[in-house]
Order: structure tokens, then sequence, then C-alpha cells
């Protein structure tokens, strides 16, 4: 026998009160001496033992009382064979533990799995008795508990197990068993159960040398029934599209653009001529076959080119198979098609086209002309000031400035500066003869966070000996802007130029901004001193170079390298500093925007065409949408109801590692976790047989109660019985 509620035992000792009152109201008889009444003695004394077993069997029917209240109360159960004999079964507290990775979409020829799995739950649902309660968890990578309390309402359960979606997360068994028996730990029921759905995909659960893990299992299976209904079929074979990339580190509209599409084989069987299509914005550009042996991964580039620059939506889809929820791949890019550049030339040169300008290299890099076509436009428009004109531009109106070898910056002009950076502008410094180091490092720390990403330096080298040349390094070549040299025939193009002289600039070690970003060494020297540094400032950059723009004390830009780095290192600073717009599924969706759009309404379009709405937040210099969930793989696009009207387009991408479908079995569960008791269920089996023949139990209040009232009313009748006749 157990009680459910336990503590109340203690009150057992109320049990005692009657006794005590019985006690202290003990009849006493006082000695009279009175001639004339001692005939009576011989009467009373017939009658004393009469009365005292009277009293005695009252004191004892109200303590019965008490006590058996008690009992009651505290809600005694029997399970087993002890349970038949009061013909009945007991309430139940179950919680439904449904898996809804993406894997359980796959179609058995006749259902999907996961309908399956609901089938099952609704069986379960539909087999407790009266009076029991049931909890809702969905589980994929993440566990939502959907009725986090076992509730009385067995129709609402029905109903959320009949709407639970499948979404595009992988499978963490742990993270969902830990939800359930927090959802059933503190329920007040005869038998507690775990109902786990699932396809009993291997990979979800944990490492078989995780003994803290089956230590858990065997706790939570030692104080419940723990049940787990396999709908897998032991079918292995899926082909998933595992990647979908950008060949290029951006995508302008004045070139075209190809994208790598990526597939494995998760089965056995080869897969020949496997159709694959390239959709941009729901509309099909292009279309491949691959083959791809037994575990093996097959990749194949398509081409297109973009008309239009913004955020656009690129799929990759395979063939169909029996899973298709990893047949797809979706990427968000953002295309080029305009870029304003203000350069401001610190030094010009004889004229605007003379080649002593560094403004004249930087322009002739960054938007050549076509002189087949003097109409023509280019990626990027350059606009060429001297440094007192800059302070009549407004800066708003460029995507990035840069400073070419610029002395003297007025104190309110670094503080316009900052605010075109932080509002997702892109700052370029090629310092030179005109720059002071300890001037720039003073006026560009005023006002906060240090605007550059390293302190300048002296400069070291003799640009006018032009000896003992240094280079650039073709080691660790990663970041965007120069990553285009990483490959061994590239690699060359970049150590070709030569420097004679450059400012030492001094990267902080510890020194990160408030999202956790330190300044990053984009490429070095071959004497391994930075060359290019950057920083995220706010929500935009600052890249700073060592060097001039000029020959003054390089051959750069007459080296083929210096059009790729310039160009690069322009569309960094335009696109670097946005959102994240690839994800993986669940992961969070964090949209920076200007400050001055703090109040703008937001909407949020999921792929499942659900709708979320929400105000931004504002956070220093900026503000800031978070999406937190993100449950389903597709584009999420968000909307900034403001004229005109903006909108940010997010990926979401399901886990592959879910596309392994290897299943443990009943066996393999046992080997794993010996301690572990469960009951294993196939589907095809009869689940509510099985269940009825595992849960026997019933709770003893209600008897315990009938008997309370009958004791209280035969105490009250023998009390009026026997009480004294007028």
């Amino acid at each position: 026998m157990s009680f459910i509620n336990g503590a109340l035992l203690g009150f057992l000792a109320l049990g005692a009160v009657p006794i005590l009152i019985h006690l202290l109201m003990k009849r006493r008889f006082k000695i009279v001496v009175w001639a004339a009444m001692e005939f009576l003695l011989a009467s009373l004394e017939q009658n004393r033992r009469r009365l005292q077993l009277r009293d005695l069997i009252l004191m004892l029917i109200r303590t019965a009382a008490v006590l058996f209240l008690v009992l009651s109360l505290a809600r005694p159960s029997v399970t087993g064979k002890a349970a038949s004999l009061f013909g009945g079964r007991g309430t139940v507290g179950a919680v439904i533990l449904l898996d809804n990775s993406y894997s359980m979409g796959f179609h058995t020829g006749r259902e999907e799995r996961f309908e399956i799995a609901k089938r099952m739950a609704r069986t379960v649902i539909g087999s407790l008795s009266k009076g029991s309660r049931v909890g809702v968890t969905l589980f994929s990578d993440v566990a939502d508990r959907e009725i986090p309390r076992p509730v009385h309402d067995l129709a609402t359960a029905e109903r959320v197990v009949t709407a639970a979606p499948l979404t595009g997360g992988g499978t963490d068994i742990a993270t969902g068993i830990e939800a359930a028996w927090k959802t059933l730990a503190d329920a007040d029921a005869v038998q507690k159960e775990i109902y786990l759905v699932t396809d009993m995909q291997a990979r979800g659960w944990p490492d078989p040398k995780d003994t803290e893990f089956a230590e858990r299992l065997r706790e939570i299976s030692k104080k419940s029934t723990f049940f787990i209904l396999n709908v897998g079929e032991g079918r292995t074979e899926n082909l998933a599209a595992t990647g979908l990339k950008l060949d290029d580190e951006f995508a302008s509209t004045d070139m075209p653009v190809s994208f790598t599409v990526t597939a494995r084989n998760f089965g056995t069987t080869p897969q020949q001529g496997v159709p694959v299509d390239l959709f941009i914005d729901d509309r099909k550009s292009a279309t491949r076959t691959v083959d791809v042996g037994p575990h093996e991964t097959a990749s194949v580039t398509m081409h297109t080119r973009f008309t239009t620059g913004g955020d656009h939506k690129v799929r990759a889809q395979l063939g169909v198979d029996r899973l298709l929820a990893d047949n797809e791949r979706f990427l968000s890019v953002d295309v080029l098609d305009v870029i304003r550049v203000l350069i401001v030339d610190g030094q010009p040169g004889e004229d605007e086209t003379g080649w002593g300008s560094e403004s004249a290299f930087l322009k002739f890099a960054l938007s050549p002309i076509d002189y087949t076509d003097p109409d023509s436009k280019t990626l990027i428009r350059t606009e060429v000031v001297q440094p007192l004109a800059a302070g009549e531009r407004r800066y708003a109106d460029y995507h990035a400035i840069v400073l070419a070898n610029v002395g003297e910056i007025p104190a309110g002009r670094v503080e316009r500066l900052r605010r075109f950076v932080n509002a997702r502008g892109g700052l370029v410094i090629f310092p030179g003869s005109n720059v002071d180091p300890e001037r720039y490092n003073s006026i560009f720390s005023t006002g906060g966070d240090p605007l550059l990403p390293c302190s300048l330096a002296a400069p070291y080298g003799d640009a006018e000996a032009k000896e003992e040349p240094f280079t650039l390094s073709t080691g660790s070549l990663e970041h965007p802007i120069v990553g285009y040299f990483g490959l061994p025939e590239n690699k060359p193009y970049l150590a070709a130029p030569k420097f004679y002289r450059a400012f030492e600039l001094k990267v902080p070690e510890t020194r990160e901004d408030e999202d956790g970003e330190a300044p990053a060494i984009v490429a070095r020297f071959s004497d391994g001193k930075p060359a290019i540094v950057e920083k995220k400032v706010g929500l935009g950059r600052v890249i700073v170079f060592a060097s001039t723009a000029d020959l003054a004390w390089n051959t750069f830009p007459l080296r083929p390298a210096f059009l790729p780095v310039a160009r690069r290192t322009v569309e960094y600073v335009t696109t670097g500093a946005r959102a994240q717009r690839n994800i993986d599924v669940h992961a969070p969706i964090r949209a920076p925007l200007d400050l001055k759009d703090v109040n703008v309404q937001c909407t949020v379009l999921g792929p499942k065409g659900n709708r979320m709405s929400m105000e931004p937040t504002p956070f220093e210099q900026w503000a800031y949408v978070e999406v937190a969930e993100t449950p389903f793989q597709g584009f999420y696009t968000l909307t900034l109801q403001k004229d005109p009207e903006e909108t940010v387009v997010f990926a979401a991408n399901c886990n592959t590692k879910e596309s392994l479908l290897d299943q443990l079995t009943q066996d393999d569960l046992k080997k794993r976790y010996p301690d572990f008791s469960f009951k294993f269920v196939d589907s095809r089996e009869d689940l509510k047989s099985v269940i009825t023949s595992e849960r026997v139990g019933i709770e003893l209040w209600p008897y315990l109660l009938a008997l309370v009232c009958v004791l209280l009313l035969l105490e009250s009748f023998l009390a009026a019985r026997w009480a004294p006749k007028e």
C-alpha cells in the first residue's frame, strides 16, 4: 500500500483527542453520607459497569472516525493483485511524450509515421479511466510542454495531440524525457505513466557511455510505468540535401553567381540520376542531375544571375523519396545592386585622373569605366571629395566611406562617422604620411567605444630607399575579403605586391564589443604583423589598412590583387554587419535595426503561413527584433511596416544529422540501459490491451470516507439512545 498524500499521516495523532476527552470527562462520584439513600447504592453498583462499557464504545467509535478520516485524506492506494479485491482500477497520471522531429515525417507507403504516432497517443488518452489526468509534451531537439500540468480534460489533450505540428528539428530523447518527468513528478495519482511515442532513431539517444542518463532512466522508471511506443518500421534508405551555399562571399547584379548543392545518400542503395532543381524566389532557375553512391556525398554546381538587388529566396530541391523534409535546403541571399561610396582623398594628385592620387587608384578599382559604353552602370558608384568638402556631405546617402590618407579630422566629424557606422555604415581607412598615429588614436577614441579596431603605432620601413620590402602572407586566408586568394592558383597574386613602409597596427587581445565580437585580423604581412584589421561597431564595420592606397609606400595598386581586395572590402563593410540570415531550425532570429525604427511595427511571416507581430527593442545605439521560435524549416520574412516598407528574409534549415534513420531495437535498449524498466509496444500490437494489462491500481479513500460517515452516524445514534432520560 502507498499513500498519495503521505505527509498527512502525521494527523493520525488526532485520534488521541477522543480518548483525552473521555478521560477528562470521566464520571467522578461525590460521596455524601445520607442514610435515606443507602438503598440506592446497590442499584448504582449494578449500572456502573454498563455505563462504562457504553462510554468506551462511543470513545472507540469517535477515535476510529478521526483515524479513518485522516487516512482517507492521505489517499492510500493499492496496486497489483490487492487492487482486484476492490473490483476496480484507480486514477492515472500520464504524460504523452510525442516525438515531432522531422524524421517522423517518413512515409511508410500508407501514411507518415507522425500520423501513426498521433493515433497511438489518442489511444492512450482514450484508455484512461474517469478522474485520470494527462499532460502532453512535444519534443525534437527542444521540448515543448503543451500541457505542462496533467489535466482531467482528456478531450483537450486529444485536440492538442491532433493539432501537433511536425517540426524541422532533430531528436533529443534526454531532453524530452526530462521535460515529461517535470510534468509528472508532482502529479497526484495512484499510478504514474510515461508514454514515449517515437521512431526509435538511434542518434536521438545519448551515448551509451552517458552513465548520468542511464541513472536518470533507472530513477524515473522506478517511480513510474514507462511505455515506449515504436512507430518506426526499420527502413533506413534516405537521400538528403545536406548543403546549399553561395560559392562566392557576395552576390551582385553585375555578375553571374553560382551555387553548390550537396546531396548525401544515407542508405545502402545507389541513387542514379537524381534531379536537382534550383529555385530563385519560387521560380525554377536551373536543373541538374547527380549520382550518389551508398553512404556517399556528391555535389553539383548551378549557375544563375540576379537582375535585382535586395533579399532573394534561394531553394534547392532533390527528387522525391520517403522522407521529404530533408530533400530541400534554403538560403537567404542579400544581392548587391548599388553600393554608394564616398572617397575622401587627403592627398589629391595634380588632377582627378592623375595616378598620383589615392582616390584615382581606388576609383578605378571600385568603379572601373567601360570605355565601350560610357553610360554603363557599375555595382559600386564612387564620389571623390577633399576633406573640407566631406563635411558638407550627408553620410546617410552612402553605404561606405573611405578615408585615404586624411590627416586632420574635426571632432564633430568623428562623431558623425561614429553615428554613420553605428547605423550600419562601413568605414575604410587607408593611412599615409598625413596621418599622425597619436592624434588618430586620440580623436577616434573620444565619445565612447573606440571607433578604430586597433591603435596605430609609428610606421616602419623606408619608402624612399625601397629596400628590404615585405609582402602579404598567404597563410590562413579565411576572411571573406581575402578568402578568394586561399586557392593555390590565386595565392601568388596576393604575394606579388611589395610594401616598403606601413603603420604598425596594435590589435587588443581581450577587448570585445557588447556583442562579444573582438577585432579580427583580416590579413598579415610576411613578417607576421597585421596588414588589415576589422571590427564590428554597432551595426556597421570599420576596416583599417596598414599602408597606403597609392604608390607612395607600396606597389599594391599596380598589382592585380588590389582590385578584388578593394572591391571585397567595400562589399564586406556594406553587408558584413547585417543579421545572420541563415540559421538552423530552433535557432533564434535576431535582426538589428536603426534606432529610428524602434517604434515601427514589425511582422514575421513563417514558412507555414504563421504570422507574428512585435515591436523592436532599443539597445544603446540601435534596436533589434528577436524571433525566439523557429520550429519549421523554410523562409521567415521580417517586414517593417513603414514608408517605404522594408523586408528582410531569413532561412532556417534542418539539421541533416537527423537524416540518418538507423534505429535502436528493444534488445539494444536493454543492453544499453540494463536497469531501465520499460514496456516496449510496436505500432502493430493491440496497444489498449497492453496498457490495460499493465495498469492495475485503486485508491481506497472513497471506501474509507464512506466508513467515516457510517461511524459518525452510528455514534450519533448510540449517543442519543444512551443519553440519560429526564
